[in-house]
């Protein structure tokens, strides 16, 4: 864990310097989030890529932590973080940051009953498509902040014989 620990700290200190993390942070700041769900991050131990999402997800949820409280539906987490490829000493780090990892694949089914930033980098558009269809009302959706690839990126227009563009599924 000790190493495991020193490379994700070299990646927070490295992103604390981006242009990029002083524009996300300008963003979220004004945010009233909750609760921060984190979904397929990867294996961070090893991938330098998905060390810089664990990273940046951790980074958020300090961010936010002034602005967020105990709940029901959450318990005292700060985090949650669940990918299936978590390896177990992946999901021991994030434990022992005091964050869950969940140990059932919803398939990012959650619903939300309060403000919940879900961080997906890189997800399939499925695992999207669940986290909205969980949340499928006027009163949830609005409680729902994705960060993550932008939609626009996952569709895939195709036209029919005398369809007019976008019209065809």
């Amino acid at each position: 864990l000790a190493i495991l620990s020193e490379r994700m700290d070299a990646a927070k200190e490295e992103l604390r310097t981006s242009n990029f993390w002083q524009w996300l942070r300008r963003l979220l700041e004004p945010t009233s989030t909750t609760t921060v769900v984190c979904l397929g991050v990867g294996n961070f131990s090893s991938n330098a890529s998905a060390r810089y999402q664990m990273s940046l997800a951790l980074m958020i949820e300090e961010l936010l932590r002034p602005t967020q409280k105990t709940t029901a539906t959450t318990g005292s987490t700060r985090l949650i973080v669940f990918d299936p490829v978590l390896t177990s000493l992946e999901r021991s780090f994030i434990r022992a940051l005091g964050c869950t990892v969940p140990t059932v694949n919803d398939e990012g089914r959650i619903a939300t009953t309060e403000r919940t930033l879900f961080f997906m980098p890189h997800c399939a558009k499925q695992l999207y498509s669940n986290v909205l269809d969980a949340n499928f009302a006027a009163d949830a959706l609005e409680r729902v902040v994705i960060l993550g690839n932008s939609f626009g990126s996952y569709l895939q227009v195709r036209r029919c014989d005398g369809c007019p563009p976008n019209v065809c599924p």
